[in-house]
């Protein structure tokens, strides 16, 4: 066995075997970091993963009345009784893209006035359990024109249009009766 201080070399190479271990507990913190944000984007897409076929199902006997089967705000409640304000225009791909997961949350299962908009959209949350909403949104989210495409979390680190926890935290009270 050579002696480190025997060596040419020694120091530096007695050095290195010191910081062998820091080294490597950086490696691994940083495989078990990224494994954990792999982990937590896969728990977000499964909470918010829906089914825009049921959705579609679930708008056409809800929500066509008054938004219409293309969603543009022009159903058979809004023309015959003149609904005033009309109701929201879900193809306008231009506003209603910029809007959040959990404004359309909120807006379906508490209903229009508890959130400051039009009295005459009532609340679904009676009706549709949570999951349905969601794929109520899922469906709307088809509607718009210009598609919506989902923010590269990657590039943001979260969809800043949207408020994740809150939608989480919403998701995993008990639910509807």
């Amino acid at each position: 066995m050579n002696h480190p201080r025997k060596t040419g070399n020694g120091p530096k190479r007695a050095l290195h075997w010191r910081l062998f271990p820091a080294a490597t507990a950086a490696f691994f913190l940083a495989i078990a970091v990224a494994v954990g944000a792999v982990a937590e984007t896969d728990k977000r897409d499964r909470i918010l993963r829906s089914d825009a076929a049921n959705g579609r199902r679930l708008y056409s006997q809800f929500c066509t009345p008054c938004h219409g089967p293309k969603g543009n705000g022009r159903g058979f409640r809004a023309r015959k009784e003149m609904l005033r304000p009309p109701p929201r225009d879900h193809a306008n791909g231009f506003y209603m893209n910029m809007q959040p997961t959990v404004r359309f949350f909120k807006v379906i299962k508490f209903g229009g006035a508890k959130n400051g908009l039009a009295h005459i959209m009532p609340q679904w949350g009676h009706i549709l359990s949570d999951r349905q909403i969601l794929d109520v949104i899922a469906h709307i989210r088809t509607l718009a024109d210009p598609p919506w495409t989902p923010l590269d979390a990657q590039n943001w680190g979260r969809d800043p249009f949207s408020d994740q926890e809150m939608l989480e935290k919403m998701l995993e009270q008990p639910p509807n009766p």
